[in-house]
């Protein structure tokens, strides 16, 4: 049965008066500056939540290193955004409730602005990144996808390690955080392609997805592309690789910008009976697209603001989560992931069409899609093992999970019941009111009615 104890915090319409402490203090082991050194076994309470507090800006002390206690004492004191923290203990379980980083709004950093289901939202690995790592770190994400995780910590002069069982994710993340991509140098590239009589590729594309026109154009430059990107081996022209991307960002989606007909958002696909339904009611086939002027179109917007400094320390991989022999023991600083929830979101389905293009076999990636909640903890429990043989000691492991079946089941006590026993010490579990479901942060959706509202961070140190 839960039991829970709430803390005295404050409210902004109304400051109450100072009220005698009976705040629940939690033991934690503070670390040493030094990541790599031993930990000290004394133990450290944290300080209660004065009535007197006044909101700030949280800001985690980097000059002083990735410090546990500091950081969670930090996150008691004070929240962005207008909201005050409050935490409570819940069957053993710190929690930190608050507003802690951006949940929309202005449009973000242009390289993250790929369709991907389930995607993270940027700022939610940017805090700890900031907060429990130093530039040079290894920061790794075990459930790479889109790759938001490598390309928010190759920009904070990390190195960026990701791994996904999606082949898909290496193609989408490895090209932005590559070698340096100019949009002119794409134009170039593109004006190498025989667009008129260039060999086409032995791809099938649905007609009730593509004019054939169009189809034309893709297969000439799925062509071009085993030519100077090809999947397997090491040499792929880094300016081949970026446009293979696009054209995966731009294959279907619900607008002129993208190469398909109108169709679902760019983040799921439906089945080519869908399409034809959808046709059907719309009256409409689809038109012809121009495939060079949406590739550098999108090629523009990812590149507005930049790319990250190109580090061949960086490696991007295909593995499961479980088992990833390319990273060394106790050489990984952070982790910050977030695992598919059970069976929420179904990737081979909706990639199919990128899987197609690409060239790679759906039935050959063992994607998860895990019905059991007994047999989802024992998959994370596998994935915890493998992380804490890569982290250092003193390193932080951060799995973002949330809400599923209308909020009914909260995935973090799944995860903190799978760290039991492990080598690693359960710090809380950090929650960021987000009021949105998880795969809209890249469109602003803010409907809050499935899914996941809230983003709930499992926060493990490695022993």
């Amino acid at each position: 049965m839960s039991s829970q104890k709430t803390e005295t915090f404050l409210s902004l319409e109304k400051k109450p008066k100072p009220a005698t402490d009976t705040t629940p203090r939690l033991s934690l082991e503070k670390k040493r500056h030094n990541t790599s050194a031993n930990i000290e076994d004394a133990e450290f309470p944290l300080p209660p939540v004065e009535a007197t507090h006044s909101s700030q800006s949280f800001q985690p002390p980097l000059s002083n290193g990735p410090d546990a206690l500091q950081f969670l004492t930090d996150i008691r004191e004070a929240s962005d955004h207008g909201k005050l923290t409050h935490t409570y203990i819940e069957d053993d379980t710190p929690y930190y409730c608050g507003a802690f980083y951006k949940s929309g709004g202005a449009r973000p950093y242009g390289l993250f602005e790929f369709p991907y289901r389930a995607s993270f939202n940027p700022f939610l690995p940017a805090f700890f990144i900031n907060a429990l790592s130093h530039e040079g770190d290894i920061i790794h994400d075990p459930f790479g996808g889109s790759g938001t995780v490598a390309i928010e910590a190759a920009r904070r002069d990390r190195i960026a390690y990701s791994s996904d069982i999606n082949p898909l994710s290496k193609l989408i993340t490895a090209p932005r955080i590559g070698s340096d991509v100019t949009l002119e140098a794409v134009a170039e590239a593109l004006e190498t392609v025989d667009w008129e009589n260039g060999e086409l590729a032995a791809l099938d594309l649905p007609c009730e997805f593509f004019h054939e026109q169009t189809a034309r154009q893709l297969r000439i430059l799925r062509h071009w592309l085993e030519v100077h990107a090809p999947l397997r081996g090491s040499a792929r022209d880094p300016i081949a690789a970026w446009i293979f991307m696009v054209v995966l960002a731009r294959l279907t989606g619900h607008s002129a910008g993208f190469m398909s007909g109108y169709t679902l958002p760019p983040n799921q696909a439906t089945t080519v009976a869908g399409q034809r339904r959808i046709n059907e009611k719309r009256g409409e086939t689809p038109q012809v697209k121009d495939v060079q002027s949406i590739i550098l179109n999108k090629t523009a917007s990812l590149l507005r603001n930049g790319t990250p400094s190109f580090n061949r320390e960086h490696k991007i991989e295909v593995a499961p989560a479980s088992n990833t022999p390319w990273i060394k023991a106790e050489s990984v600083s952070l982790v910050v992931t977030s695992p598919p929830f059970s069976t929420v979101v179904n990737y081979g389905a909706e990639h199919w069409l990128r899987l197609k293009f690409a060239g790679i076999e759906r039935d050959s990636i063992a994607f998860s899609h895990i019905a059991s909640l007994a047999d989802w903890t024992a998959m994370i429990r596998e994935t915890l093992i493998e992380q804490i043989r890569v982290v250092k000691p003193g390193g932080y492991i951060a799995m973002e999970v949330g809400e599923i079946r209308r909020g009914a089941v909260k995935l973090e006590r799944l995860v903190w019941h799978a760290a039991e026993g492990l080598p690693c010490r359960r710090l809380g579990v950090i929650v960021h009111d987000a009021k949105f479901t998880k795969s809209s942060h890249i469109y602003n959706v803010t409907n809050g009615q499935r899914g996941t509202n809230t983003n709930r961070i499992v926060l493990l140190q490695r022993m």
